[in-house]
């Protein structure tokens, strides 16, 4: 139907373009230009979307790609590499998701307070301060960027299978709002504290952890709703450590790396659904494999030697 081409459409923009976004945003435009700019987009899409839908639709998803690799650096590198601020700021978007399609659903009309709160926050963009990175001393030929690049995959598979089994969830139960809001909520609830544990407990112990501990909750949440609703905050908390582990694996370019994370990663996760696996993976071994081996792309990846934070100190 035409509604899912819209959706596949802004998919395509929002998530699986966020790396293109991201190198743009770390060679030419810089990251807070990316923010505001998207914001800018966004803004523009709603203006537009009465008389072109299929614009607004490309508007809104380049303008929410850009805006996320932008504003992911800056909410990290704002607070010297912490998980916490990758959290506080991931964790409002998925909320909104179920928010506005609740909105949709019940005819709503809610473009000027949109409006209002797109201005608001792009004027917050403009004043959060953030580190100018000093140029990292190029490593030596024998530190070996087959490990780094292998690093980076083991954490792009971790993020990818996650993000497999949360998106399988969604088109299963996308049918009942009640039930929508109740996983986005969640998984807010997931991802704002998630980031707070991770620093506190340790990045890797912590993902790597929430991962394995979610599986008994999702199996169980077969049968028993709060045990589901459980699990899925458990496995959306690991969400703040890919962020801030996946920009301290890339110091130098934040914002590709939040556009890896964020999008091209969740878009890799999400295709599998897309392509007829979504019940394979929420079988009761699909969800043990994939939460197992996301577990250990997350161990793998999250290793403390390979993560470059001390490049992220604060310099203003």
């Amino acid at each position: 139907s035409e509604i899912v081409w819209i959706v596949l459409l802004y998919n395509f923009f929002a998530f699986a373009l966020q790396p293109v976004f991201g190198i743009l945003a770390d060679r030419i435009w810089g990251i807070r230009f990316a923010s505001v700019f998207g914001l800018a987009l966004v803004l523009l899409s709603l203006i537009v979307v009465d008389s072109h839908v299929i614009f607004a639709v490309i508007l809104a998803g380049v303008g929410s790609g850009s805006f996320h690799v932008g504003a992911g650096a800056l909410a990290v590198l704002s607070a010297e590499g912490k998980a916490s601020s990758a959290g506080v700021f991931a964790a409002p978007g998925v909320l909104g998701l179920a928010l506005g399609g609740l909105c949709a659903l019940q005819g709503i009309e809610i473009s000027w307070v949109l409006m209002g709160l797109l201005g608001a926050l792009a004027m917050m963009v403009l004043g959060i301060p953030y580190p100018r990175l000093a140029r990292q001393q190029r490593a030596a030929r024998s530190e070996k960027l087959e490990t780094h690049d292998l690093v980076m995959m083991a954490l792009l598979l971790g993020i990818s299978l996650k993000s497999a089994v949360w998106t399988s969830y969604q088109y299963m139960l996308q049918g009942d709002p009640n039930v929508v809001l109740a996983m986005a909520i969640a998984a807010f609830v997931g991802k704002s504290c998630g980031g707070f544990l991770a620093d506190r407990f340790g990045w890797r112990r912590y993902g790597t952890l929430a991962l394995l501990f979610s599986i008994p909750f999702l199996l169980i949440g077969r049968e028993y709703f709060p045990s589901f609703l459980f699990g899925l905050g458990v496995l959306q908390s690991a969400i703040p450590v890919t962020i801030a582990g996946m920009i301290c694996l890339l110091p130098q370019k934040p914002a590709t790396a939040a556009g890896i994370s964020l999008g091209f990663g969740l878009a890799v996760g999400g295709a599998l659904p897309m392509l007829g696996l979504g019940s394979l993976i929420l079988t009761p071994l699909g969800i043990v494999i994939c939460g197992t081996v996301a577990a250990m792309g997350f161990a793998f990846g999250l290793q403390e030697k390979h993560l470059v934070r001390r490049t992220l100190k604060s310099t203003i």
